[in-house]
């Protein structure tokens, strides 16, 4: 009868072993999934109480997880029990587990979000909130933050705030910041850099409105009067936009202008497919010509890519602030009701 092999020695047999007995020392482990980060959790937290190092309830085990907060506290009481159970005299270390065993409920295992509430209800005076906060779960503070929003843009149209017309003057409409607004809000820790830049000349703007008349001039012309058989290409589908763009806005104004050019820049390139351009030969090569001027014209490093990063940088700052006040604003909110979100916690 062959003898079983014993099981081979991991190569961080070491480190693993120092995770339970060196208990004075605080640890950072890193791992990836399944290699027994959750065992040696374990195992640490049985030896500090059966080693007396620290009572149970002075314990604290943070999960993401609800669920798996649940399935730690499960584990951690069996390996006490079976702890227990493996004593068979009468030692100081049967009875620090034992002691364990009866306090278990003092013990705390649960989501960093549940951490940092207990943490606030027994200090809610030195944190300046109500002690008698409640937790928002995700779902209603998404809920309570889209109202918020839409009450706090009310509130800056009835007093007429100068703000509005700050962004309605680069073609920001307020209502379209929300999501920047959400982005700030539930990252309350994130530093947004505020900085931006100069308006864009009007020369600049000309010289690049120019460049683009010209091709829709030109595109206009040849565009055939009927859909394709196969559907328009991504050249004509475009061309068709924009000329509407131009017939029912001024692209003399530079809103009006920019919104088309951030239309156009959308692509990268513009190939155009030539049989849906006409028949002959001339007009074949007219439409890849087109294709590739209208490519050369929101080429990665071209003015008019250029121009409209200037101008998205010249606005970012207007949106960042309003979406910033409104963040500020809806934490005051959530404070004076008592809410907390699961940012607020953790802040």
């Amino acid at each position: 009868m062959t003898k079983p092999r014993d099981p081979p020695i991991p190569p961080d047999a070491k480190q693993r072993a120092r995770i339970v007995h060196d208990l004075e020392t605080n640890l950072l482990v890193e791992a990836g999934a399944g290699s027994g980060k959750t065992t040696a959790l374990l195992q640490r937290m049985v030896a500090l109480v059966s080693t007396g190092t620290a009572d149970v309830g002075a314990l604290a085990a943070l999960t993401f997880t609800r669920k798996a907060a649940g399935e730690l506290r499960e584990r951690f009481q069996q390996r006490l029990e079976d702890a227990v159970r493996a004593e068979e005299e009468d030692t100081d270390s049967r009875h620090h587990l034992q002691k364990a065993l009866d306090e278990i409920d003092q013990v705390f295992i649960g989501t960093i979000h549940a951490f940092c509430a207990r943490l606030l209800r027994e200090r809610p005076l030195e944190a300046g909130i109500d002690p008698g906060f409640q937790e928002l779960t995700e779902e209603t503070s998404r809920e309570l933050t889209q109202r918020f929003w839409t009450i706090y843009l009310e509130r800056l149209t009835d007093r007429d705030d100068p703000t509005l017309s700050v962004l309605l003057g680069v073609g920001l409409k307020p209502e379209r910041l929300r999501d920047l607004f959400f982005t700030v809000s539930q990252q309350p820790d994130v530093h947004f850099p505020g900085d931006g830049g100069a308006r864009p000349s009007l020369e600049s703007i000309q010289n690049t409105s120019r460049r683009v008349e010209e091709l829709m001039n030109e595109a206009e012309a040849l565009l055939p009067a009927d859909e394709p058989a196969k559907g328009w290409d991504n050249l004509q589908v475009r061309v068709r936009s924009l000329a509407y763009l131009r017939r029912v806005r001024d692209w003399t104004s530079d809103i009006p202008f920019f919104d088309a050019l951030t239309l156009l820049c959308r692509r990268r390139s513009y190939t155009a497919t030539q049989y849906k351009w006409g028949d002959d030969g001339a007009a074949k090569a007219r439409a890849k010509a087109l294709g590739e001027s209208f490519t050369e014209l929101v080429a990665p490093e071209s003015d008019a890519r250029k121009l409209l990063e200037d101008w998205q940088t010249h606005r970012y700052p207007l949106a960042l602030a309003l979406a910033g006040r409104a963040a500020e604003a809806w934490r005051e909110e959530r404070r004076r009701a008592g809410h907390l979100n699961f940012q607020d916690l953790l802040m």
